[in-house]
């Protein structure tokens, strides 16, 4: 059966707005992402424990907490804790690759398409380099909390 869920753009503005000298500075801009047919947001607990817990992953199938990354298109992980961040590590788990964004209470990380670990545009895209990512967090210092929110555009 086909779905009947219409596609939509989702437009993501980032507000810089800082007055130096007297002088009003920063931007707005708008990136708009099209053909967004499936949204999944969570919030999650986050252990203060080496082993942290796993948040999703993106991958060339799809499973329980798990997203075809040939489909993704937007993502947003915010803390939810006012006095406790997170360490958010993305991980190859099939190699020792990866790299680790410390998020401190009450802020957002934000990735657009398949490319963005890499920085590379491929054909086919990124996942070609790195086909698997898992998305891991530990609180900083205590329990926290997490959201994450991702955009997926189905072929």
């Amino acid at each position: 059966m086909a779905s009947t869920i219409a596609r939509a753009s989702l437009t993501v503005t980032v507000k810089e707005d800082i007055t130096l000298d007297g002088i009003q500075l920063g931007k707005d801009t708008a990136i708009v992402i099209p053909d967004i047919d499936q949204w999944v947001s969570t919030v999650m607990a986050v252990p203060n424990d080496a082993t942290g817990i796993t948040l999703f992953a993106l991958w060339t199938t799809i499973g329980i907490g798990q997203y075809d990354i040939a489909n993704f298109r937007y993502l947003r992980i915010t803390v939810k804790d006012d006095t406790v961040g997170i360490n958010l590590y993305i991980k190859d788990p099939t190699a020792a690759q990866g790299y680790t964004v410390k998020l401190a209470p009450n802020t957002s990380w934000i990735a657009f398409d398949e490319n963005f670990v890499t920085g590379i545009t491929a054909d086919p895209p990124a996942q070609s380099f790195f086909p698997f990512f898992s998305f891991n967090a530990t609180g900083d210092g205590g329990v926290s909390s997490v959201e994450f929110t991702i955009g997926l555009s189905t072929p």
